[in-house]
């Protein structure tokens, strides 16, 4: 009579699976243990996997102790396992299985389903930055002035991935090195919420605005997209404590990483936004260009230096070849 024990990923992946030839296996964080649990939830003796005959397994907590059922609400302290149920022990999560849950390996046809279904389940976590680079594509070949295709401006807008691609990259090692689940597609669909998210605050909310008639002040802008790249940062944060325990340590250096790599994003964002726009052919003189935005105070005080400069100059005298 066999169990095995499979530790699971949160997405059920197995991370390893052990065979007992014992009809009861003890789980819990002491050495002592057939299956030690590395969890600050768990006691030293939490419970005991006991099968009896043929039946079932079954899961029993040892007093003063408890453990969920993934899909359950409330802690239990004795639970029938069947085939699929898996066990959760503050973070970690445990699948027991027996020689009957064997199975033959799947046909052809539940291949194909499966297949299905992970290539949907990726191109829906694709679908926010995919969207995300088709409305910045729009955004620019809207205030463009160059007279190019839309399809020019959306090769453009590729250039995106440059820095989601590396984002997502790290959010995803720092889960696999602390999870040991990498949660690629989940961080590539916060990553793209996000994008989205501060695409709707630069676009969304002005024309919304201006649609009701209302004029929020500028000074409101900057709060929500600090608001966004929070909301985004911890729930990248969240896929990885959904995993295992973050100390808070490891959560400060994240969240100092997310805030340094939005920083640097906004002000290469800023530099972009500040370039010269070229002149329109046929509409503006080929000697006119159009000069970065400039703040009042700013264009104030180059107005007042060029005058000096000015002054100075009508107040020296003219050489002697200028003489008449």
């Amino acid at each position: 009579m066999s169990l095995w024990i499979e530790v699971l990923t949160p997405h059920h992946r197995v991370l390893s699976r052990t065979r007992f030839e014992s009809s009861r296996v003890n789980i819990g964080r002491g050495y002592g243990n057939h299956v030690y649990v590395d969890d600050a939830a768990v006691l030293p003796e939490h419970l005991i996997i006991v099968r009896e005959g043929h039946e079932r397994p079954k899961a029993r907590a040892i007093e003063g102790a408890a453990f969920r059922l993934e899909g359950g609400t409330a802690a239990v302290t004795c639970a029938e396992l069947g085939p699929t149920a898996v066990l959760q022990l503050g973070s970690v999560r445990l699948r027991v299985r027996t020689e009957s849950d064997v199975s033959d390996a799947p046909s052809a046809r539940c291949l194909t389903g499966l297949t299905r279904q992970r290539l949907s389940h990726h191109l829906i976590c694709a679908l926010p930055l995919t969207l995300g680079i088709i409305m910045t594509a729009l955004q620019t070949w809207a205030a463009s002035w160059s007279g190019h295709s839309y399809w020019r401006h959306l090769a453009d807008g590729m250039t995106l991935l440059f820095g989601a691609v590396p984002w997502v990259a790290a959010w995803s090692l720092v889960s696999y090195v602390i999870a040991r689940d990498a949660c690629v597609m989940r961080h590539l669909r916060i990553a793209g919420l996000g994008l989205l998210g501060l695409l709707c605050v630069s676009e969304g909310l002005p024309l919304a605005a201006s649609a009701s008639g209302l004029d929020p002040s500028p000074d409101i802008y900057m709060p929500l997209k600090v608001l966004v790249w929070g909301a985004t940062a911890f729930a990248h944060l969240g896929v990885v404590r959904a995993g295992r325990v973050l100390t808070p340590a490891v959560t400060a250096a994240l969240l100092a990483l997310a805030a340094a790599t939005g920083a640097a994003w906004y002000h290469e964002k800023e530099k972009v936004e500040l370039t010269a726009r070229p002149a329109i052919s046929g509409l503006v003189p080929s000697f006119l260009r159009l000069v970065p935005v400039q703040a009042r105070d700013r264009l104030q005080g180059d107005l007042e230096g060029m005058e000096v400069e000015v002054a100075e100059a009508r107040d020296e005298p003219l050489p002697d070849g200028l003489r008449r």
